[in-house]
Formats: C-alpha cells, structure tokens, sequence
C-alpha cells in the first residue's frame, strides 16, 4: 500500500515502463512510489507549478495561488524509455506538466497554468505528442500546444467534458490523428477535427450524463452513460 496523500487519491497509473507508480490527491500533491516496497522516491504540488501555457502571444497567465487538489491524470512516454511525460489537472482548472524519470526516480515540474473556469475532468496526450487535450466542467475541451506553450483551440460542449481521447483511424498511421474524441455530461459523444478546428460528428442516444469513454481497437468507441446503457460508434 502507498500511505502519506493528506486527501484521498483521486488517480493513478504506472508509469510507462512499468517501474514506478504516480498518484494524485485531493491534497494537490504529485507523488512518485516504488511499487515493491511501497517507498515514496518524489512528490510535486499542484500549486507550486509556473506558469506554462499562454491563452495567446501577448498574454501569459499566472497560476492559482492557493491549493488545487488533483483530479487527474495521464501519461506519455517520452524519447527514454525511463522519462514520461505527465499531466495532471486540478480541482481549480489548472494544469500541471511534469516529468518523471524511473532510473533517477525523480519527478521534475516542467509549468502550469490555470486555464479552465471550473475544475479539470479529463487529459489526453496526441498519439505522437506534441498536443494535449484537457476537458473540464466548465462545458470546455481545450487542446494545448506543448512545445509552443500555446492554447491552440477551444471546442464547447452543453455541459461538463468527462472524457477525451485522441482517436485512432483505420489505416492512418500512428503519428497522423488528428480527430479527437470527447464525452459529456450533456449525454453526447463528439468527434473534433483538430487541424480544421471544427466538429465533424456527434453521437447521440444516451438518455442521461455519460460517465465514462473508451477507445476499442478498430476504430471503435464505447461510452457508459448514467441511463444504464453503454453504447458503442464506429469511427
């Protein structure tokens, strides 16, 4: 067992190579575990980051200054094999980028940036990196630009974004997804277009909020929804 969150942990997952474990909190820390022996080896605040992201290049927003717990989180696998890339979102619609290295046991804080009204619901990394998705309850389903530090896009659901993903499409290769696929509370499913910025389909059929969202190999989606029912698309 990992014992030392102040808060209950809302999230977590092994790190890419499978030797650590990341958690978060509703106490807003970030912390590193070794998973054999249950041995903190690093821990981050949500609260602490820079900011990172610009909402545009002229204006550069300062984080939140008082605590975020954390509500979740994901993970990419940089260039090492040892180094992985982590997001995690907090309850004060802040972002948080760090890295995580499992050779040094290390866990280094790149920025962040309150950018949501309300807090962060779900995060995605871009199959090749490069872009992350971020959708919060306030209704909206950002996509950053990482190595530009930018806001790229904004898309809007009716309510509040508990799921997305950067969707796979038969016969696309791995580095070319650009359709990113998004979950409300509004009982839609959304399929985005990333570079024309536009939605190219929704999904409907749900009688209540949907819960949760998944990618099914060959191109397929699945979403569970409050009204006892999952549904599966086709992409």
């Amino acid at each position: 067992s990992f014992v030392g969150h102040g808060g209950s942990a809302t999230c977590g997952n092994f790190t890419p190579d499978g030797r650590l474990v990341v958690t978060g909190s509703e106490d807003g820390s970030v912390r590193l575990w070794q998973p054999k022996t249950g041995t903190l080896v690093a821990q981050m605040a949500q609260k602490d980051a820079a900011a990172l992201f610009e909402v545009d290049r002229q204006v550069a927003m300062e984080p939140d200054a008082s605590a975020s717990g954390v509500t979740c989180l994901t993970m990419q696998e940089s260039a090492s094999p040892e180094t992985a890339a982590i997001a995690t979102g907090g309850l004060d619609g802040s972002i948080c980028l760090s890295v995580a290295n499992s050779e040094a046991s290390t866990l280094k804080v790149v920025g962040a940036g309150a950018r949501h009204s309300d807090s962060v619901e779900c995060l995605a990394f871009s199959k090749a990196g490069g872009l992350l998705a971020s959708g919060g309850a306030d209704g909206n389903l950002n996509v950053w630009d990482v190595e530009l530090s930018r806001l790229r896009c904004t898309f809007a659901h009716s309510s509040s974004v508990v799921g997305c993903n950067f969707q796979s499409v038969l016969g696309a290769p791995a580095n070319d997804w650009p359709y990113l696929v998004s979950s409300s509370v509004d009982g839609t499913v959304r399929v985005w277009d990333a570079r024309s910025e536009s939605c190219v389909r929704v999904w409907t059929g749900h009688t209540d909020a949907i819960l949760s969202m998944a990618e099914i190999s060959g191109g397929l989606v699945a979403s569970a929804s409050d009204d006892h029912s999952i549904r599966v698309y086709r992409m």
